[in-house]
């Protein structure tokens, strides 16, 4: 999404990438030129045949077809331009504040795809109870399974837009079996729905992953690891994962109504059309920069709720995703670091009576086992440039967290 300063006044004018004035240049050039015609219509209506010779009659007779038509000194013309004018921009403020709600709800929902996730990774490092190694496996590869549902509800909201980022996500997440699997499901897709009707990757990849990561939770409440309560909590924080999964999956896929946007389109062509008409009189040979101007402005507000209307791809305006994911990825890499580093400072206390050797020792094993992220910091480096150079934007600098960074990721 296109980062600014509110504060920048003239620099936000004048700042082209985000923009959708350049989208919308060639339309209102079109409309302009159009109001031109208009007003050179409206000249040639005064010039006198008498005066000005006979090249001037066949000019004068269809500029005067269009002044007897469209003068804006007959009674009925002055209600029906200030109607459809007020109709336009009722239907363009409907329009544009129902993209924003779209935009607005996306936010929403993806910050609780980060907190749901979050919350499965804290959960399950709290409730399993034990320490040995079956246990810290076990956290890991539900960590993991939370971080792949993510990663698969992202590549399903862009409808593949950024799926080969996506895809090399999934490769570092994935173990061989959990791959075969999601292999044998894509041939099957590509059996079902052949040539370029087939969905893309991971369209059905994760209500499967809820599933395996379900079934992780399962064997932990087997073989007591936590009780019932806890397990009933986190299978409730899956399921408010799925809730919102299938709300971004409602803006990803289901548009705003077609009649709705083709009347905003044709009142808005009918009302620049006609604009220049009963604009003429008073403004003569301004009417065409005057119109195009005009244009510029109505036809911005519709392309701007046009713009916001599926907030999830590789536009300028698109929601970043990609930061979003290795943030919850940094998040949980800390969350794990925490708990491993609490297991081994405990099995180090125990071991050496809790003296300066065994907080030495304790510390060295807490560096040692330390968790790393999931993905390697120099695929999310190039990854958010590739998407930076898909929207046109410069990329962001990453803010650091310093000592925890260094921990936390491979030097």
């Amino acid at each position: 999404m296109r980062v600014y300063v509110a504060e920048n006044f003239f620099s936000i004018i004048f700042t082209a990438g985000g923009s959708v004035i350049p989208k919308v240049l060639l339309r209102a050039l079109l409309l302009g030129g159009g109001s031109g015609v208009v007003a050179a219509l409206c000249c040639a209506h005064s010039c006198n045949p008498a005066v000005d010779g006979a090249d001037c009659a066949a000019t004068h007779a269809l500029g005067s077809s269009f002044g007897d038509i469209f003068d804006a000194e007959k009674p009925h013309v002055a209600p029906w331009t200030s109607q459809i004018g007020i109709f336009v921009g009722l239907l363009l403020v409907f329009k544009t504040n129902l993209a924003y709600h779209r935009i607005d709800l996306s936010t929403t929902l993806c910050g609780g795809l980060q907190h749901s996730c979050r919350t499965i990774c804290s959960q399950s490092c709290a409730y399993i109870v034990g320490e040995d190694g079956a246990c810290v496996a076990l956290r890991e590869d539900i960590c993991r399974l939370s971080l792949l549902m993510m990663v698969a509800v992202l590549d399903r909201i862009t409808k593949g837009e950024i799926g080969d980022d996506m895809h090399e996500l999934e490769e570092d997440l994935l173990k061989p079996d959990e791959r075969d699997a999601i292999a044998e499901i894509e041939a099957r897709e590509q059996a079902e729905l052949a040539g370029p009707q087939r969905q893309p990757r991971a369209y059905a990849h994760v209500p499967v992953i809820a599933v395996w990561l379900r079934q992780r939770l399962q064997v932990a409440f087997a073989q007591n690891r936590f009780s019932a309560p806890m397990q009933t909590k986190i299978d409730a924080t899956v399921t408010e994962f799925l809730k919102q999964y299938q709300g971004l999956t409602k803006i990803a896929t289901v548009p705003i109504p077609f009649p709705y946007a083709q009347m905003v389109k044709v009142s808005l062509v009918l009302f620049i059309v006609a604009a220049p008409f009963f604009m003429v009189a008073d403004y003569r040979w301004a009417t065409a920069p005057l119109n195009f101007v005009l244009s510029v402005v109505l036809l911005g507000i519709d392309e701007i709720a046009v713009e916001i209307e599926d907030p999830f791809g590789t536009d300028a305006n698109d929601i970043d995703l990609l930061p979003l994911l290795f943030k919850v990825d940094t998040d949980i890499s800390a969350i794990l670091f925490d708990r491993h580093r609490n297991r081994n400072a405990n099995a180090a206390a125990e071991a050496g009576g809790g003296g300066d050797g065994g907080s030495g020792s304790g510390a060295a094993s807490g560096r040692a086992a330390q968790p790393r992220t999931f993905f390697r910091r120099t695929r999310e480096d190039e990854m958010e440039t590739s998407l930076a150079n898909k929207k046109g934007l410069a990329k962001m600098p990453r803010a650091r967290t310093g000592i925890l960074r260094r921990m936390l990721h491979d030097k």
